[in-house]
């Protein structure tokens, strides 16, 4: 809740002959709605009425009132659309502060969206200043309060007036409508009571005060912690810098879940810094070879920054001209910039001063449009650097003497009458030159004789009348070029064949015809390509699937204008037309690009060995699901299995193992269904002599370390490592040929030592074993199968030592998950029809059956670390706390997912839960609050079948049925303040704490 202190939490702008009345009742409202007894209003509110002393520089005034305070709200009719008092006022809103703190009342006339253009329908609308056209991304919230405006006198008891009222209140408030709502009734009966009862508890009012001062000290600061975590998620896109400190800053206050999840959802964003590059549009980023510092490019303004502090080193002397390019030499000395005037320059880093000039050659009488900023670009080892002469033509120079080496190259049919220049890209070892002009050619070049190597490759169509040059960037290995042209496409080229590889990526949106095209630049592993957009967003895509990798990264308000990764793999940054520049740590995507491979089918088990060094990964071998399908009527998704060799096939058709009908469940070759003909052994690897692997093992370095070839266990579904960590639980599915008899299967479950790879024992399980668990002490286990003819479905407990079933806790409906209690004292099974079983072993009256879902098996089960809480996921999408002590369900259902949950799993000091669906995602959510931390990880292609905590709670491991193993690291949430802390590199400073916190006395958020 706000406080009377010197600034204001909203400024109202209005129109004096239209909305003079309608605006006191406005401001008398929110002074008033959700006050707490003991403060003389709610919020401070600016109208110029009540709050201007006389003053010569009323703008003045005003722009300070404006810089004092949190929100607008603009009192919107046809009247303050015309006004220039009110024009002036919403200018200056939109250039220094975010459309999240905008309000809108409507008064008079009509507000219209244009959903396919995204922006207002100003053909319709009639209350709204023009100088917001563009700025909302989508259709903003307003309130209505047309119906108002001839009413004599309104009150906040007024039910139409008091939910306009807050609705508008609610973002002041920090706080949802519904609380705030029930704040004032709450308020407003405290006030009431307190008025009845003053004369009989006059006595007593020293130790109410105390009370209620104590009380109301810490309702303020719960209230001001909450208001900042929803600032700092609402600014996190635009401001990544201040959200960190403004999320740590709640935290600080009072440590509210609101606060943690705040902190979390910030050290989780990609977006490091904004950085302000001294002009309107940031044409030209680059990082330094040792990745010490960077330059910006913003107009006519060089900017060196130091990219450990993120602070400026110092500008280059203003040029005249727009800046086009810049670019480090390779050692690192020279800075190569290109404008407009200049005709190219060489600045020394160290000094700032420049060292040649006029590198294209130009005339001293050409003009800029003959001449404009020439394109430079060094080779990587130095020897050459690239310089357009004018629209057609390069050279290389020599760059210690800057003379020219060889011949011109000519790199277009022709020229433009506006100001481009080509583009031009070495090969990593400076053999190839690669260059693009406004013809839409591409032209490969030989540095050592300057001649053109084979034809013109015509990548875009032809436009004479358009400005737009392809842009380029070169893999690291030399072997793909990749262009992005007018069209917007991202094309793929083969640099040895000069051919286009694969398929291009298609526009979003498409490039002005007198823009820039969109930037490209390859990480440094060359498996991930970045581009920026005409939305503002940058995107990360795997290069080899040409498959968007993870969400867009947003933050820009206006086109993305230059993009380049870092020396060291994981930063990139990018400028944009809205003249700032940003860092973006991008590590995350990166792992996420380079999944762990080597599995041959779909992966259902993953497990972290106790020590944390050793990640095991099961799943099926033999055919793929993908080729079984082709050949026969063979399900794999859900429940079902489809198990496939080169000569057999055979399926079950849900959690209870029933053989499917029709399926081939003999040896066969020749001819079969569809047309196919197969003969025996057509597959290596897949035959009956096959060892597998079904399991993987991978260090901590996502390396492969080993393997188990299962033999004749054909699939894995879940994975336990023994609490010493020498030995693992496989449960999975048998199929063998028995001599000319038809094809067997049962379920089993298989104990291996991991410091052999030899197999320890064996017992067979039912027609599926689905689940298998140790328990805390190593010498049982507990295992979850599916039913057969001849055995029914079960959940029973296996003595290692003795080799037998100790006791069977389920004889009915069939379970697929099973976990022990951290004490070992209880035993949780997931059941097939929507139920969770709880076995208290040591006494049976405390055994439990809880309702988890309508339908669909239960597939997702974990305890917390202290046992005290057990997570369910189900094939509804819904995730479920459950308290073990009381067997109730805690709080609402945890909801998001948009397919089955098949596995959930607790970090290891319980703040967080991971769970994996079959949406194809991985989603981390705070337990304190139930809210998501971050965007769902959709990093695997098919459904993500089970997840694992690593026991230091530094990483995440996901597999899914695209054969793949995923590692997501989350080490920063282990520590979360020092994380926010490193990367911000600074505490909030004195103004910005009495700008945002000015209820408390100012504390350090880093020290």
């Amino acid at each position: 809740m706000a406080s009377d202190r010197a600034g204001y939490d909203a400024f109202l702008s209005y129109s004096h002959v239209a909305d003079m009345r309608l605006a006191s009742e406005v401001q008398r409202g929110l002074h008033r709605f959700a006050k707490r007894w003991y403060r003389p209003r709610a919020l401070r509110v600016f109208r110029d009425q009540t709050s201007l002393g006389a003053n010569p520089d009323l703008w003045r005034t005003i722009e300070n009132a404006l810089e004092s305070s949190r929100f607008f709200i603009l009192m919107a009719s046809p009247q303050s659309a015309r006004s220039v008092w009110v024009g002036r006022e919403v200018e200056y809103w939109r250039a220094n502060r975010e459309r999240e703190t905008f309000l809108i009342v409507l008064s008079e006339g009509e507000i219209r969206w244009d959903a396919a253009a995204g922006d207002f329908d100003w053909e319709r609308t009639t209350a709204l200043p023009r100088a917001l056209t563009g700025w909302f991304a989508a259709e903003p919230l307003w309130v209505d309060l047309t119906w108002a405006r001839d009413r004599p006198r309104l009150s906040i008891r007024n039910s139409s007036f008091r939910s306009e009222l807050a609705t508008l209140a609610a973002p002041l408030h920090g706080e949802s409508k519904d609380r705030l709502d029930s704040e004032d009734d709450r308020q407003h009966r405290i006030a009431t009571w307190l008025r009845w009862t003053a004369v009989g508890l006059v006595a007593l009012l020293g130790l109410i005060a105390f009370v209620q001062g104590q009380a109301a000290i810490t309702q303020r600061d719960q209230a001001l912690s909450r208001a900042l975590a929803a600032r700092s998620e609402a600014i996190g896109d635009t401001d990544p810098d201040l959200s960190r400190l403004l999320s740590l800053a709640a935290a600080k206050i009072s440590p509210t879940a609101e606060a943690a999840t705040s902190m979390l959802v910030a050290g989780g964003r990609s977006g490091i810094a904004r950085l302000d590059a001294g002009g309107q549009a940031v044409g030209a980023v680059a990082f330094s070879p040792d990745g010490t510092s960077f330059a910006t490019a913003a107009d006519t303004v060089v900017r060196l920054w130091d990219s450990r502090t993120r602070a400026p080193i110092g500008d280059l002397p203003v040029f005249s001209g727009t800046v086009r390019s810049v670019e480090f030499s390779p050692d690192g000395r020279t800075l190569a910039v290109a404008a407009h005037d200049s005709g190219g320059t060489l600045w020394d880093v160290a000094t700032r001063r420049v060292v040649a000039t006029e590198l294209d050659g130009r005339p001293a009488t050409a003009t800029t449009n003959d001449h404009p900023a020439p394109a430079e670009a060094y080779a990587p080892d130095g020897r050459f650097l690239v310089v357009s002469i004018d629209k057609q033509r390069v050279r290389l120079l020599d760059p210690v003497t800057r003379e020219q080496d060889g011949a011109v190259m000519t790199v277009a049919d022709y020229g433009t009458a506006a100001e481009v220049s080509p583009s031009a890209v070495f090969s990593p070892d400076s053999r190839t030159l690669v260059t693009s002009g406004v013809d839409g050619t591409l032209r490969f070049w030989d540095t050592a004789t300057q001649h053109r190597i084979g034809a013109p490759v015509k990548a875009y169509r032809a436009d004479g009348a358009s400005r737009v040059v392809p842009a380029l960037a070169m893999s690291p290995t030399g072997e793909t070029l990749v262009s992005a042209g007018a069209d917007g496409s991202i094309r793929f080229w083969d640099v040895g064949t000069r051919q286009e590889s694969g398929p291009a990526i298609p526009a979003r949106t498409e490039v002005d015809r007198f823009g820039n095209a969109p930037p490209v630049a390859f990480s440094r592993d060359g498996g991930t390509l970045a581009t920026g957009g005409q939305d503002g967003t940058v995107r990360l895509w795997d290069t080899r699937t040409r498959q968007a990798v993870g969400d867009p990264l947003a933050g820009h308000s206006r086109q993305v204008a230059s993009l380049t990764f870092g020396p060291d793999g994981r930063t990139l940054i990018s400028g944009a037309v809205d003249g700032t520049a940003r860092l973006w740590d991008v590590s995350g995507q990166l792992r996420a690009n380079r999944p762990m491979t080597g599995h041959v089918g779909p992966v259902y088990a993953a497990a972290f060995s106790p020590d944390g060094r050793t990640l095991a990964t099961g799943g099926d071998y033999g055919w793929s699901p993908e080729q079984a399908r082709n050949l026969f009527s063979c399900g794999q998704d859900g429940w079902r299995l489809c198990l496939a060799g080169a000569n057999w096939l055979t399926t079950f058709s849900g959690v209870r193992g029933v053989p499917a009908g029709g399926v081939l469940n003999d040896v066969f070759s020749g001819e079969v269904r569809g047309g196919l003909a197969l003969s025996p052994g057509t597959n290596p690897g897949t035959d009956w002599g096959s060892e597998g692997p079904s399991v993987r093992l991978w260090d901590d370095a996502d390396k492969p370390v080993g393997s188990l070839s299962t033999g004749i266990t054909r699939t894995v579904r879940s994975i336990a490592f023994s609490p010493d960590g020498t030995a693992v639980a496989l449960a999975g599915v048998d199929v063998w040929r028995d001599g000319d008899k038809p094809i067997e299967q049962s379920g089993s479950v298989t104990l291996w030592d991991l410091r052999t790879g030899r197999q320890l024992d064996r017992l067979l399980a039912g027609a599926v074993a689905w689940s298998v668990a140790y328990s805390p002490d190593g010498r049982s286990l507990a295992v979850a199968a599916g039913d057969s003819e001849e055995v029914k479905p079960a959940v029973f407990l296996w003595d290692i030592a003795t080799k037998t079933r100790t006791r069977t806790l389920l004889d009915g409906p069939p379970a697929v998950r099973v976990v022990f209690s951290p004490d070992g004292r209880t035993v949780a099974a997931g059941r097939d029809d929507g139920k969770v079983q709880l076995w208290d072993l040591t006494d049976p009256a405390r055994d439990t059956t809880l309702t988890v879902a309508g339908n669909g098996p239960v597939g997702g089960m974990a305890f917390n670390a202290t046992g005290d809480l057990l997570a369910t996921g189900s094939d509804d999408g819904v995730i479920r706390l459950w308290d073990t002590t009381t067997r109730r369900q805690v709080g609402e259902a945890i909801t998001g997912h948009t397919g089955p949950v098949y596995s959930v799993a607790f970090s290891p000091d319980g703040r967080l839960l991971a769970t994996g669906s079959g949406d194809t995602s991985v989603r981390l959510w705070h337990i304190g609050s139930r809210r998501q931390i971050s965007r769902p990880y959709f990093g695997h292609t098919r459904p993500v079948r089970a997840i694992a905590f690593s026991p230091n709670g530094a990483a995440l491991a996901s597999v899914g049925e695209d054969h793949s193993v995923r590692r997501w690291d989350l080490g920063y949430t282990s520590d979360i303040t020092r994380t926010l802390c490193d990367t911000t590199r600074r505490s909030l400073t004195r103004e910005e704490w009495q700008r945002h916190v000015p209820e408390v006395s100012y504390q350090e958020v880093c020290g």
